[in-house]
């Protein structure tokens, strides 16, 4: 009997759910073009608003932020040359990737049809 209870005992202690800290690292926002500032270089920074009534953030780009236009990597000057025909930023939206820890935008990425 007692082998039964401390069998069950440990198998109920291993389901248990652990209670770990959990932290956010990165945040993803989708904003309307209209409310980004971009970097002129792959050195800059990137300014957004990720609500109407949000203060702007701004975060710094580097070598390594990831610029996406329909889901494929291109350079930052190939996707400020696909945004710059857009007619109405206010209804394109793009998605900001910001690294909490490093500060740092790490993608930005656009759906252009």
């Amino acid at each position: 009997m007692n082998f039964k209870s401390l069998t069950l005992g440990l198998a109920l202690a291993v389901t248990m759910p652990a209670t770990a800290q959990i932290t956010t690292v990165q945040l993803a926002h989708e904003v309307a073009l209209a409310t980004v500032r971009l970097p002129a270089s792959e050195s800059g920074t990137l300014a957004y608003k990720s609500c109407a009534e949000c203060p702007t953030t701004t975060a710094r780009v580097t070598s390594d932020t990831r610029w996406l236009v329909n889901n494929q990597a291109v350079s930052l000057q190939d996707f400020l040359s696909a945004i710059e025909s857009r007619a109405d930023r206010k209804k394109d939206y793009v998605t900001v990737r910001h690294h909490l820890e490093k500060d740092l935008i790490t993608r930005v990425s656009i759906i252009v049809r």
